[in-house]
C-alpha cells in the first residue's frame, strides 16, 4: 500500500514538473512573438515614437536584448536612444530590466548641448499574470548642473506606474530633491540658496483606449521640506559692489509637511465636474529674515490645514478661458453650474502657537449668468483665541469689535471667542444676532452688487 502511494507521488510530480516545465517553454516562445508583435501594432498606430527590438539571446527563462528607440515629434534631426533589455520569466512574474546605452544614439549629444551631464537612465517592468497586475519604474540617477549665476544639485528621480488594467493606471513622481546655490556673494552668503525634499506626485487617470483621452481623477501633491533664502539685494537687481544702506538684508521661507490631495467627480449635470481637496502645510516666513546682520524672527503659520468641496463647474470652459480669457464676454455664465456651491469644511491654522479654525458653506444662484444678493446664501462658524485676535486687531476696530460682544454677536469663551454667522436674503446675522441689513443701506442688485468677473 505505501509503495502504491509513493509510485502515485512520484508520479504526479513528474507530472506537474512536465506541466511547469512545458508551461514555461511555452510562455518564453509565446513572449518571443508578443514583443515583437506589440512593437509593430505599436509602431502602426502612431508615427512619433518608433521601436526597434533586436534579441540578443534566447534562452527560455533568461532573455536579452536591445531596444532602439526613434523620437520623430516636431524636430528634426529626430531623437534617438537604445537600452539594454534583459528579461526573466518565472512562474509568478514576468521582470524585463532595461538600462541606457552611454553614447548610443544622439541623446547624449542632445543632453550636452543643454550644457547637462549624462544623464543615467534605468527601469524595469513587472507583469504578474496570477494577480492580474503590473508595475513599470522609470529611473533617473542624480546628477548636478552648473549655471552661470549658480549650482545645482538634482537628485534621484523615479517615474512609477501600476495597473490591473490599462484604463485605470496609478502613476507616480518621486523626486528626492534639489539643492541649489547662487555662486556670487553677497555680505559673504550666496546670493540664494534652495532646496527641495522628496518630492512625490501621484496621479490615477482614466484612459479611454478607443477615444485616445484621459480624465484625471485624483491628484495628489507633497513634499517633506523647502527652504529658500536669499539676499534682498540681489533679489531687487543690485550687485555686491552697490552701496546700499543694509547689505546683509536676506529674506526667508521655509515649508514643510506640504500635503495637498485633488479629486474629480462628474456631477449631475452633464460635462460638469465637482471638485474635493484637502491639504495641510507648516510655513515660516521672515521678511526679512536678516537684518543689521541680525538674524529677525519667523513669522509663523503652522498645522494650516483646509477641506473643501466645490460643486459645480465646467471643466472644459475653465480650461477654455485660462487658455483665451479674451474669448469670454461671461465667464461666470459659462464656468459656473446654474447653482453653486462651495463647502468650506475646514480651515484652521496657528500662529505663535495660538488657533483660528473656520467653516462656510456658500450658495449661490445664477440669474442670467449674474449672482443677484438676494440668491446668495453663506452660513458658517469661527473661533479664534483671544491672544490671536489681540495680536492684530487693529485699534480702529476695538470698539466694534467689543460692540459685538456685549449684543453677543461674539461670544466670549474661556481663551476663545466665537461665534456663527449667515447670510440671507441681504442680512447678516451673527449668533442669529441681525448685524447689517442692506436693504436699509439701499444696496440695488442691478450693478454693483452682481457677482461678475470682468475681462
Amino acid at each position: 500500500m505505501l509503495g502504491k502511494i509513493i509510485k502515485i507521488t512520484a508520479i504526479t510530480a513528474i507530472v506537474l514538473i512536465l506541466l511547469l516545465v512545458s508551461f514555461c517553454v511555452v510562455s518564453s516562445l509565446m513572449i518571443d512573438d508578443f514583443v515583437q508583435k506589440g512593437i509593430n501594432r505599436f509602431n502602426q498606430k502612431q508615427h512619433d515614437i518608433e521601436l526597434t527590438y533586436a534579441p540578443s539571446s534566447k534562452d527560455f527563462l533568461h532573455k536579452s536584448g536591445r531596444l532602439d528607440v526613434v523620437i520623430k515629434k516636431n524636430r528634426e534631426p529626430f531623437l534617438s536612444a537604445s537600452f539594454v533589455t534583459i528579461l526573466d520569466i518565472s512562474l509568478t512574474d514576468v521582470h524585463l530590466a532595461f538600462k541606457k546605452i552611454d553614447g548610443a544614439g544622439n541623446i547624449d549629444d542632445f543632453i550636452k548641448k543643454l550644457n547637462l551631464p549624462l544623464i543615467k537612465i534605468t527601469g524595469s517592468v513587472d507583469v504578474f499574470p496570477l494577480k492580474l497586475s503590473a508595475i513599470a519604474k522609470v529611473k533617473t540617477h542624480p546628477f548636478s548642473i552648473p549655471l552661470e549665476e549658480s549650482a545645482c544639485s538634482i537628485g534621484e528621480t523615479e517615474l512609477l506606474a501600476t495597473a490591473r488594467n490599462l484604463t485605470n493606471p496609478k502613476l507616480q513622481y518621486l523626486f528626492s530633491g534639489v539643492i541649489c546655490k547662487g555662486n556670487t556673494l553677497y555680505n559673504a552668503r550666496n546670493s540664494f540658496d534652495v532646496s527641495l525634499k522628496d518630492l512625490a506626485i501621484k496621479i490615477e487617470p482614466t484612459i479611454d483606449l478607443k477615444k485616445k483621452k484621459a480624465n484625471l481623477n485624483a491628484l495628489d501633491v507633497s513634499f517633506a521640506s523647502l527652504d529658500a533664502t536669499a539676499s534682498t539685494i540681489y533679489l531687487i537687481g543690485f550687485s555686491p559692489s552697490d552701496n546700499v544702506k543694509d547689505k546683509s538684508l536676506r529674506d526667508s521661507f521655509k515649508a514643510d509637511n506640504f500635503h495637498v490631495n485633488l479629486e474629480l467627480s462628474k456631477a449631475s449635470q452633464k460635462d460638469y465636474f465637482s471638485l474635493s481637496s484637502y491639504g495641510s502645510v507648516n510655513l515660516l516666513m521672515a521678511f526679512p529674515y536678516i537684518k543689521n546682520n541680525q538674524i529677525q524672527t519667523y513669522n509663523d503659520l503652522t498645522d494650516l490645514k483646509y477641506n473643501v468641496d466645490i460643486d459645480a463647474f465646467n471643466l472644459k470652459e475653465l480650461i477654455s478661458f485660462v487658455k483665451e480669457p479674451e474669448s469670454f464676454s461671461n465667464p461666470v455664465e459659462r464656468i459656473l453650474s446654474p447653482s453653486f456651491n462651495v463647502n468650506l469644511k475646514e480651515l484652521s491654522f496657528k500662529n505663535s502657537g495660538m488657533k483660528a479654525q473656520f467653516r462656510t458653506n456658500t450658495n449661490l444662484l445664477m440669474h442670467q449668468g449674474k449672482v443677484k444678493l438676494d440668491s446668495v446664501a453663506v452660513n458658517g462658524y469661527a473661533k479664534v483665541e483671544k491672544d490671536l485676535v489681540t495680536l492684530y486687531l487693529q485699534d480702529q476696530y476695538k470698539m466694534a469689535f467689543r460692540d459685538l460682544i456685549e449684543k453677543g454677536a461674539i461670544v466670549d469663551a474661556g481663551n476663545n471667542y466665537k461665534t456663527s454667522f449667515n447670510f440671507a436674503h441681504r442680512r447678516f446675522y451673527m449668533n442669529d444676532i441681525l448685524v447689517n441689513n442692506l436693504d436699509n443701506q439701499n444696496v440695488s442688485d442691478n450693478s454693483s452688487t452682481d457677482l461678475q468677473i470682468d475681462n
